[in-house]
């Protein structure tokens, strides 16, 4: 199973992280909240799996951001992801 999700939140207007190790977001947990960590400020909230979607949520393969340029949006992807988030 792949241990990360980086994904866009459109609601927050910002890259988000989802890491598969910790309980809440493993599968069969469908009754706990999915843990998020905001790329912006680092900070953690939490997300009801049901709102975990389109169009609020953008897979990062997937993301075509309405008004911004895909290169660098994506570009500061990849600067976060090379940046330990300790959770």
């Amino acid at each position: 199973m792949i241990m990360d999700w980086w994904g866009y939140d459109n609601k927050l207007n910002t890259w988000v992280y989802l890491d598969r190790s910790i309980i809440n977001n493993q599968p069969g947990y469908a009754h706990l909240s999915l843990i998020f960590v905001n790329c912006k400020d680092e900070s953690i909230y939490k997300v009801k799996r049901k709102d975990w979607n389109e169009p609020r949520f953008i897979f990062e393969k997937k993301c075509s951001l309405r008004g911004k340029t895909i290169s660098v949006v994506l570009s500061n992807l990849t600067k976060l992801k090379s940046i330990s988030i300790g959770i």
